[in-house]
Order: C-alpha cells, then sequence, then structure tokens
C-alpha cells in the first residue's frame, strides 16, 4: 500500500490516522505515541475532526526509525542522526562519524562476545563430568573467580576511557577479558 503526500493511503479518502500510520509500519499505536514523546516524531498539526492526520514524512520516518533500531541504533542516537538532516549546518561527514562510531562499538561488542564464546567453551571442554555434585563442581568456582575479576577490570576500564575521550564522537571500546 503506498501513502500520498498528502495522508491519504493510495490516494483514497481514508486519511492517515495513528493506526493506520501503525499499521503501515508495522508497529503499535504506542510505540508511535511513545516515539512522538520522545521526540522522534512530530505529533501531526492537521485533524479531521477527534483524529490526527499524519503526513507521509511520518510513515518515512517511523520505517527510518524503526530499521536504525534493527542495525543497532539506540533512540537516543536515532534521535539525534535524524534532527542531523534538519541542520543545514550539518555535513555528510558528521553523520559518518556517527556511523563509525557505532560501527566501533559493535566491533567491541563482538570481540567481547568472541572472548565470552571462548572462555565458555574451553570452560566445557575442562569441565570434570556431569557426576560430581554441584557443592563440589570447579566450574563453578572459576565463573565466581571470573566474575570477580571482571567487576574490577571494568571499574579501572571506565575510568581509564574517561580520562582519555576526545573531541572525537567516538566512544572508547570497552572490551572485557574472559
Amino acid at each position: 500500500m503506498t501513502v500520498k503526500g498528502n495522508g491519504y493511503l493510495n490516494g483514497s479518502a481514508r486519511p492517515l490516522t495513528i493506526g493506520g500510520l501503525a499499521r503501515e509500519a508495522g508497529v503499535h499505536v504506542e510505540t508511535v505515541r511513545y516515539y512522538e514523546r520522545r521526540g522522534l516524531l512530530k505529533q501531526p498539526a492537521s485533524r479531521n475532526g477527534a483524529f490526527r492526520i499524519y503526513p507521509t514524512e511520518a510513515l518515512r520516518q517511523l520505517r527510518a526509525i524503526k530499521h536504525l533500531q534493527a542495525v543497532g541504533f539506540s533512540l537516543e542516537e536515532i534521535r539525534e542522526l535524524l534532527a542531523l538532516r534538519q541542520d543545514e549546518r550539518v555535513k555528510c561527514g558528521d553523520v559518518l562519524a556517527r556511523v563509525e562510531a557505532k560501527l566501533d562499538e559493535v566491533e567491541g561488542a563482538i570481540e567481547n562476545l568472541v572472548a565470552i564464546k571462548s572462555f565458555l567453551q574451553k570452560t566445557i571442554s575442562a569441565a570434570p563430568g556431569k557426576v560430581l555434585p554441584a557443592s563440589e563442581c570447579p566450574i563453578l568456582d572459576v565463573l565466581e573467580k571470573r566474575s570477580a575479576e571482571r567487576v574490577s577490570n571494568e571499574s579501572f576500564g571506565r575510568r581509564r576511557a574517561e580520562s582519555l575521550r576526545s573531541d572525537r564522537p567516538r566512544r572508547a571500546k570497552r572490551r572485557i577479558a574472559y
């Protein structure tokens, strides 16, 4: 189904209300309202009686929000990205810097997940068997020890990252040792 620029579906006399907008974007009405409250979508000015009529742009923007969420952007990051389009002083390089920062974040998360996977695989392969009582299971000792070390390493890493921040809008990569 296509939406015409005037806020009507397929050129019909049926206006694009909040229900129609939600249905076309594949979200719940409450999601549309939530995005409006968070400043991601503007509430439409035009009304058809008691119903708000959404412009075509709202559907495009709602679909963009869902896509950006699917590729890992937070709602705050999405709000900032969408606001960049409105600022004539912003260049494509500014948008690129934010996408590169997200890529750095994703790469760091992947590295952490690979380290977690490796740790779990080593723990499983070193397991003494399944017959020991849990109170004597060395796996729990290893997991508890690593957990205590991780908490200590994370607080040090957070302080170190804060001291190394630069003007570039990149996030410090956070790597956790497992």
